[in-house]
């Protein structure tokens, strides 16, 4: 199974818990057909399943099981309602949260992610941070970033990772 684009939605809201959506495209190589597909977690993303949920393209919640892997890791395994034909493509989601991921340091609430990809990838990330917030510094300069008349703020990134490279993200904001 391969996957060349990642997309992840973040929204934080005032307590600094994190809604977490990631949606991506799922290849089936030629030659056979696949009822279930797998990625792995790293020991850092296990705490992630506390309220992990798995969707098809439909929005339909998939079951999974999630397995113990190398390095305190968890490979996540799940079922697929209809079986993705040899060179089909199916689009799943992941919808979790994570609460206390943006923590406050002194006036500022601070937001990290570590990117770091098994496969090359192209990955877009965007940030929504809540009403109000003020952008002190975004590490690494943002794509597009932009004020809703709400008042929040939207930071994209939009970038190629190679296989194992670590590229961190961070906005520190009031």
């Amino acid at each position: 199974v391969v996957i060349r684009e990642l997309e992840t939605l973040e929204e934080v809201d005032r307590s600094g818990t994190l809604l977490v959506r990631t949606r991506f495209r799922v290849h089936a190589p030629a030659g056979g057909v696949l009822t279930e597909v797998d990625w792995g977690l790293a020991a850092h993303e296990v705490a992630w399943l506390a309220d992990y949920h798995v969707l098809d393209g439909f929005g339909r919640e998939l079951r999974y099981r999630a397995e113990e892997a190398a390095g305190g890791g968890k490979k996540v395994l799940v079922e697929l309602d209809r079986p993705l034909l040899a060179g089909e493509d199916l689009e799943l989601s992941v919808v979790f949260r994570q609460p206390g991921l943006v923590k406050q340091e002194g006036a500022e609430w601070v937001y990290r992610h570590r990117g770091d990809y098994p496969d090359p990838r192209l990955v877009t990330r965007t940030l929504f941070l809540p009403p109000g917030a003020t952008i002190v510094s975004v590490t690494p300069a943002a794509t597009h970033q932009q004020t809703a008349r709400d008042g929040s703020t939207t930071v994209i990134w939009r970038r190629y990772f190679a296989a194992a490279e670590v590229h961190p993200f961070e906005v520190r904001y009031r």
